[in-house]
């Protein structure tokens, strides 16, 4: 890249994660780049690619505080290597030892038949109290990314260490894997077939 060159920059949207960023637009940055504009995640516009992808636009060279910068159509005034509008703090996040032993990987979903809407979810404790026991608000990262108050927008069934015998007393949870899990599983590896509720 020249002395004052300019760049645009199509890619996965992991190119702002982890060792992507730091081998990349951390270096970028480091080398002098100035990020101006930036998406951080958007659905590629083809229906024919199921993929999320990123967009930067910098240039090399002093850029005025008066040149306008946007994170996501947002005006900010400057751009991080996260792809997002930077803080007043710099540098490379680290993790907060406070946290340490406080978060697991969660429920491990294996078919989106254990997925079920908020109104559903309600519906079916309205219909049986009971299922509330196997039912729980499902929060993943889009939603803690883009919902303010950090709640699950779907919920999710867990018949927990529950024998089959047992979860099929929550008629409606067990009704709706019976339906959509039991024959997706059915075309998969025995290890993934035979993988308990």
């Amino acid at each position: 890249m020249q002395a004052n060159g300019t760049l645009g920059l199509i890619a996965t949207n992991t190119v702002a994660q982890g060792d992507s960023r730091e081998v990349g637009l951390d270096a970028m940055v480091a080398d002098g780049f100035t990020i101006t504009r930036a998406i951080q995640s958007r659905s590629w516009p083809a229906a024919s690619a199921n993929l999320e992808y990123a967009a930067v636009w910098g240039t090399r060279g002093d850029v005025a505080q008066s040149v306008p910068r946007f994170a996501d159509d947002i005006a900010v005034r400057r751009v991080s290597t996260l792809l997002e509008a930077q803080g007043r703090a710099e540098g490379k996040p680290v993790r907060l030892a406070e946290n340490s032993g406080l978060a697991f990987q969660g429920c491990i979903v294996l078919g989106m038949g254990f997925v079920v809407e908020s109104g559903e979810a309600q519906e079916w404790i309205a219909a049986d109290a009971r299922n509330a026991e196997v039912l729980f608000p499902y929060l993943n990262g889009e939603d803690l990314n883009q919902r303010p108050d950090g709640s699950g927008s779907r919920w999710v069934i867990d018949f927990g260490g529950r024998s089959q015998e047992e979860s099929a007393e929550f008629s409606l949870p067990y009704r709706r894997l019976s339906e959509q899990v039991r024959p997706e599983r059915a075309r998969k590896p025995k290890a993934v077939r035979e993988a308990p509720w």
